[in-house]
C-alpha cells in the first residue's frame, strides 16, 4: 500500500475517533445534567465580585483543583483549567458545592453555558456564554461570553427571506430592565418600524424575532440598550436556501465605539475565487461626521495589497459594507482598520474556500456484491460564514475555547507595537485539564499561526508587548467559526450566583 492511501487511513481513523470521543462526552454532560437538575436546590446569598468567587463551605478535598506551577515559575503559581456548565447543570467547587449563573436551570434559556476557570481551588466566573441553538450542519459557531451591560450593538444579522435572526436578552439581577432595541440601515435609523422596548423580569429572559424589525434584506446595525439593570444579550443569526443550511453565528457583540479595530484570524478568498462570496469590512458611524477609514491587511509575512481602497470615506448615522477584494491568494488574514472619528466595525467573512476531504458513495464488488470502502475526493466546504469585532490585547489569565465540533483549530497573533511581542501560554485538552506551558514571539508587522491540535482551549499566562489575538476553528466539513478572548478574571459587575449541593451530596 503505497504512503498517500495509509495517510488518508490515519486521518479518517482519527476523525472517527474524535467523533466517538464528541458522542461520549455529549452523553456524559447529558447524564450528569438530569443528575444535577433532579438534585434538591439551596439558594445561598452570595455573589459574584471584582475578585474571584469561592465556595461558602470549606474543604480540605476541592473537587477541581488545577494543576501548580510552570517550569519557569515560582512553586506555588496557579494554572487555570477550564470546566463548561451547560444550563441546568452545575459546577462542582469544593464541600460538594456546586454554582450556576442566575436564572436558575430551569429559568435559563437553552444552549446557555457557563465556562469555569479553577486555580487551586478558587472558581473563575468570566462572564455567561452562550452556544448557539442550532444544527450541526447549519455552521460551526463559537460560544460567545460577555458580563452584563448597558449597551450591546451588533453588526451583521442575517434578514430577508431564509434568514433567522434573534436576539437573546437574559437579566440575571433581582430587579426588571427595560430594554430598548433600535436598528440601523443604510439609509439610517429605521424609526419607529424598526425599534421596540421590552421589560426583562429579574432572573428571567427574552427572545426578539428581528423579522419584526426588519422584514426585508439589509445591512443591518442593532443597538440594544438597557435601563434599570444591565443584561446579557446575544444575537443568534442564520441563513439557509430551502432546506440548504448557508451558515449560522452567534455575533459578537460591540459595547463602545473605537478608532481603532484589529480582527485577526479572518478567513478571506483570493482573487481568483469564483464560487466564494467576498469577505466584508461593515461600519456603523454614530453621530453626525463622517469617517475616513483607513485599511490594512495583514499575514503572517507582513502586509498584503488590496484592490479595495486603502483610504475612503463612511457617511455618518449609518450602515456602510465595503467587499475586501483583490488579496493575492485565499488565506487567513488580520484585518486592521483605523477611522478619525470613533466608529464600530465588524468583518463579515465567506470563509477561504481551502478544500475538504469529501466522502463518496461507497461502491460495491461486482463480484462479491460487499459494500467497498468508501472513498474521499477533495471538495469544497459547507456554506458558512462568521463575523469577527475588535477586541482588547492579550492579557495575562484570558482564555478562548474551540468549538467541539472542530476538527482543527489555529491560534493567530497580531502585534500592534513596535517591538517584538512574546506570549507565553498553555492549552486545555478535552477534559480541561491545562498542558505544559508553550511561548511565541512575533515580530512587529506582521502575524503568526499557531496549530492548536485537540486542544479544547487556549489560556495566556504572561505576555510581552501588544498583540491581538484570536482562535480560528473549522469542523470536518469545512465550516469555521472565530473566537474571541475573554477575561477569566470577572470584571467589576456584580452577578447573582446560586449554590446548590452537588448530586448525593445534600445539606
Amino acid at each position: 500500500m503505497s504512503a498517500k492511501p495509509v495517510k488518508k487511513y490515519i486521518r479518517q481513523q482519527r476523525r472517527a475517533a474524535k467523533r466517538a470521543a464528541r458522542q461520549e462526552r455529549r452523553a456524559a454532560r447529558q447524564q450528569e445534567r438530569s443528575r444535577q437538575t433532579a438534585a434538591p436546590q439551596h439558594t445561598v446569598d452570595t455573589e459574584l465580585t471584582g475578585s474571584s468567587q469561592t465556595a461558602t463551605r470549606p474543604s480540605a478535598h476541592p473537587v477541581q483543583r488545577s494543576q501548580t506551577g510552570r517550569a519557569h515559575a515560582s512553586a506555588g503559581t496557579p494554572r487555570l483549567r477550564l470546566a463548561t456548565v451547560v444550563a441546568g447543570a452545575a459546577l462542582l467547587l469544593s464541600g460538594g458545592v456546586s454554582a450556576v449563573l442566575a436564572p436558575a436551570p430551569h429559568q435559563e434559556p437553552a444552549g446557555t453555558v457557563l465556562p469555569a476557570y479553577t486555580a487551586a481551588g478558587t472558581v473563575h466566573l468570566p462572564a455567561l456564554c452562550r452556544e448557539a441553538e442550532v444544527d450541526e450542519d447549519a455552521g460551526l459557531i463559537s460560544p460567545r461570553c460577555q458580563i452584563p451591560q448597558r449597551r450591546h450593538v451588533f453588526l451583521g444579522p442575517e434578514t430577508g427571506t431564509g434568514s433567522v435572526s434573534e436576539i437573546i436578552l437574559t437579566n440575571p439581577y433581582d430587579r426588571q430592565a427595560a430594554v430598548e432595541v433600535t436598528t440601523f440601515d443604510t439609509d439610517g435609523e429605521r424609526g419607529a418600524l424598526g425599534a421596540t422596548t421590552v421589560l426583562v423580569p429579574a432572573e428571567s429572559s427574552e427572545t426578539i424575532n428581528l423579522a419584526g424589525l426588519a422584514p426585508e434584506q439589509t445591512p443591518l446595525a442593532v443597538e440594544v440598550t438597557a435601563s434599570s439593570a444591565p443584561v446579557l444579550a446575544y444575537l443568534e443569526t442564520s441563513r439557509a436556501s430551502g432546506s440548504t443550511p448557508l451558515g449560522a453565528e452567534l455575533l459578537p457583540a460591540q459595547s463602545a465605539v473605537s478608532t481603532e479595530h484589529v480582527m485577526p484570524a479572518v478567513p478571506i478568498p483570493g482573487e481568483d475565487a469564483e464560487t466564494t462570496a467576498a469577505a466584508e469590512l461593515w461600519l456603523y458611524v454614530p453621530g453626525t461626521a463622517e469617517a475616513t477609514v483607513e485599511l490594512q491587511a495583514f499575514n503572517t509575512e507582513g502586509q498584503q495589497p488590496l484592490s479595495t481602497p486603502g483610504v475612503f470615506q463612511a457617511p455618518a448615522g449609518e450602515v456602510f459594507v465595503v467587499d475586501l477584494e483583490g488579496l493575492p491568494e485565499a488565506g487567513v488574514y488580520d484585518v486592521v482598520v483605523h477611522t478619525d472619528v470613533p466608529t464600530y466595525a465588524a468583518v463579515r467573512s465567506p470563509g477561504d474556500g481551502t478544500e475538504v476531504e469529501v466522502e463518496l458513495e461507497p461502491e460495491v464488488d461486482p463480484i462479491t456484491g460487499e459494500e467497498l470502502e468508501p472513498q474521499t475526493e477533495q471538495g469544497p466546504p459547507e456554506a458558512d460564514f462568521s463575523f469577527s469585532v475588535a477586541r482588547q490585547p492579550l492579557a495575562e489569565e484570558m482564555v478562548a475555547t474551540v468549538p467541539e465540533q472542530a476538527e482543527e483549530a489555529q491560534l493567530r497573533l497580531m502585534p500592534t507595537g513596535q517591538g517584538t511581542a512574546r506570549l507565553s501560554y498553555h492549552l486545555l485538552d478535552a477534559d480541561g485539564t491545562p498542558q505544559e506551558s508553550e511561548e511565541v514571539e512575533v515580530p512587529p508587522g506582521s502575524g503568526a499561526s499557531v496549530e492548536l491540535g485537540d486542544a479544547s482551549g487556549v489560556v495566556v499566562e504572561e505576555v510581552s508587548g501588544t498583540v491581538h489575538a484570536a482562535v480560528l476553528s473549522r469542523d470536518e466539513a469545512g465550516r469555521f467559526s472565530i473566537a474571541d478572548f475573554t477575561p477569566a478574571e470577572p470584571a467589576a459587575e456584580r452577578v447573582p450566583v446560586i449554590l446548590q449541593p452537588a448530586p448525593g451530596r445534600v445539606g
